[in-house]
């Protein structure tokens, strides 16, 4: 594959933009051309989030159409999320086993995914780093071996990440990726998509986010003062 749109959706404390920016920072490494778009739901009613992050060897002018990987941690958080997270049948879908869904009976009215995994992700983040908090780096493991992306820029960035807090924490996330990554690898796609590696190219690329091109497009055009 060339191109990959991944959505995640989880309660509040899931770490799923957590997730998707950890997998933007370590594909852009790589050279990968990426978008990353994330959404917040009410923290009164509980403060879902989800994040959809496009990847391409080629660049990106928007987020993508339907879903090529959909992440589901909790079924009620991701579906509320709704048209942003759109699965066709050409979707692959990972959810968290301990929802006690089976496979046959996801709650996705009207489609009929590619494939669909209901991963151990609580018991496998438990076991690594005996915690749950390291969920998200379970996802990450899990898509770097179905997908083969940014293996080492993601551990690289999980130490870059953790590091200040201990080589406990560090070690902790390494074990939850690589089961991650393991269990993926254990469980192969029916039809592998395994993503093309990033074409080198010449001169630099950026990592941004709107708000600093905002401000630095206020700058480059000379404007006295900027407030937002």
């Amino acid at each position: 594959m060339d191109d990959l749109v991944i959505g995640m959706a989880g309660s509040g404390g899931d770490g799923i933009v957590s997730a998707g920016e950890s997998l933007i920072s370590a594909a852009a490494y790589e050279g990968y051309h990426a978008m990353m778009t994330k959404s917040f739901g009410s923290q009164v009613r509980g403060g879902e989030s989800s994040c959809r992050v496009r990847l391409s060897t080629r660049r990106v002018h928007n987020p993508g159409g339907t879903l090529d990987v959909a992440v589901a941690l909790n079924w009620e958080d991701f579906l509320r999320f709704g048209a942003e997270l759109p699965v066709s049948g050409s979707t692959v879908v990972i959810y968290e086993a301990k929802t006690g869904v089976a496979v046959d009976q996801i709650p996705l009215v009207g489609v009929a995914p590619k494939e669909v995994f209901a991963v151990p992700i609580t018991e496998i983040a438990k076991q690594a780093a005996g915690t749950e908090k390291a969920k998200n780096t379970v996802v990450l493991g899990l898509i770097a071996g179905w997908f083969g992306i940014a293996r080492d820029a993601i551990l690289r960035g999980l130490r870059k990440k953790f590091i200040k807090k201990g080589e406990e924490l560090v070690a902790s996330n390494e074990r939850a990726f690589t089961m991650g990554e393991q269990w993926a690898r254990e469980h192969p796609l029916q039809t592998p998509r395994m993503m093309q590696k990033a074409i080198a190219t010449p001169g630099q690329k950026m990592l941004t986010d709107g708000n600093d091109m905002c401000a630095a497009a206020a700058i480059f055009s000379g404007c006295p003062f900027f407030g937002g």
